[in-house]
C-alpha cells in the first residue's frame, strides 16, 4: 500500500462519501452582521442633545418625517438633509435607518448614508455596517463605508 498523506487511511462510508471520524463542514445559510460599539455604557453627547429639542422643532421634525415616508423624490431628499442633523432623536434616527436599509430607491439610501457620515453620531454605525455588508447597490455600500470612517476615524 502506498504511503498516504494522512497518518491513517481514512474510512469512507460506501455510497455516501463521508469520512468516518471527521466532522462535517459547517454550512452557512445566511450572513449576519455583528457590530461592536466602542461606548459600552451607551451614553453620548448626542443623548443630551435629544433632550434639548424644543416643541417647535419636534413639530417640524414630525412634518419632515411624514414627507420622508410619502413625499416625492426631491422632497424626500430635502427631508433627509434636514433631518440628518437631528439623528440624536430616536424617532428621526429610526426613520432614516429604515430608509437606509429598506427603501427601494438606491439614491435615497446613498443620501442617508452620506448624511449620517456628516453628523458623526456613533449610534448610527450599526445601520451603516449593515448597509455596507448587505446593500445591493455598490454606491450605497461605498457611501456607508465612507460614513463609518468619518464617524470612527481610521
Amino acid at each position: 500500500m502506498p504511503r498516504s498523506y494522512y497518518w491513517r487511511r481514512p474510512l469512507v462510508w460506501p455510497g455516501i462519501g463521508v469520512w468516518i471520524g471527521d466532522s462535517c463542514p459547517e454550512v452557512i445559510t445566511h450572513r449576519q452582521v455583528v457590530v461592536r460599539t466602542k461606548n459600552p455604557d451607551g451614553k453620548s453627547k448626542h443623548d443630551a442633545e435629544a433632550a434639548k429639542l424644543s416643541e417647535k422643532q419636534r413639530k417640524k421634525n414630525s412634518e419632515l418625517l411624514k414627507i420622508l415616508r410619502i413625499g416625492d423624490r426631491e422632497r424626500r431628499v430635502q427631508a433627509i438633509c434636514d433631518l440628518a442633523g437631528f439623528s440624536c432623536d430616536d424617532r428621526v434616527r429610526k426613520a432614516l435607518e429604515d430608509v437606509l436599509l429598506s427603501d427601494p430607491d438606491a439614491e435615497l439610501r446613498k443620501q442617508v448614508a452620506t448624511a449620517f457620515g456628516k453628523t458623526k453620531n456613533p449610534s448610527v454605525v450599526a445601520a451603516l455596517e449593515k448597509a455596507k455588508a448587505e446593500d445591493s447597490s455598490r454606491e450605497v455600500r461605498q457611501a456607508a463605508y465612507r460614513s463609518i470612517i468619518m464617524i470612527e476615524g481610521y
